[in-house]
């Protein structure tokens, strides 16, 4: 908190990888070809204390909300005489946005063989966001239509 008082200026990222993607997939030599697919999502902004205990509130139940949905304990409610404490004695920062960007990497630019063998390599070995991954190697990728595919 002292820091943000200090300089309130903030980048938040978040990102979410698909596969990791082994050289061997497109040569059986090199470890250059590994790599990563992912999304990812950068917001630059402003980092502000929240005073108020409603918002307070409202902030940390959109949170239970979201890794607690099937409930199991009392909505947090600033009114609530067992949450006011608590409330008051816990930060929450509220980030007022000044820009975001966003960044991909689905092998837009591998050539149509290499493309073809990362989405063997893909499919054959199966784990959780491979098949995904695919269907977004050809959405994303340019080339994807080509009678290089």
């Amino acid at each position: 908190m002292d820091r943000i008082a200090a300089d309130p200026r903030v980048a938040f990222a978040v990102a979410k990888e698909y596969a990791v993607i082994p050289s061997y997939f497109s040569d059986p030599f090199l470890a250059c070809p590994a790599t990563a697919y992912f999304k990812s999502v950068l917001i630059r902004g402003t980092a502000r204390p929240v005073e108020d205990i409603g918002e307070k509130a409202g902030a940390l139940e959109a949170l239970m909300r979201k890794l607690q949905p099937e409930g199991g304990y009392r909505p947090i409610a600033a009114d609530d005489p067992e949450y006011r404490k608590r409330l008051a004695g816990v930060a929450v920062v509220k980030i007022e946005i000044e820009s975001i960007t966003g960044k991909f990497k689905f092998g837009q630019n591998a050539s149509g063989k290499m493309r073809g063998a990362i989405a063997d390599g893909l499919r054959r070995r199966g784990r959780e966001l491979d098949d995904e991954t695919v269907r977004l190697m050809d959405r994303y990728c340019p080339h994807h239509r080509q009678a290089d595919h």
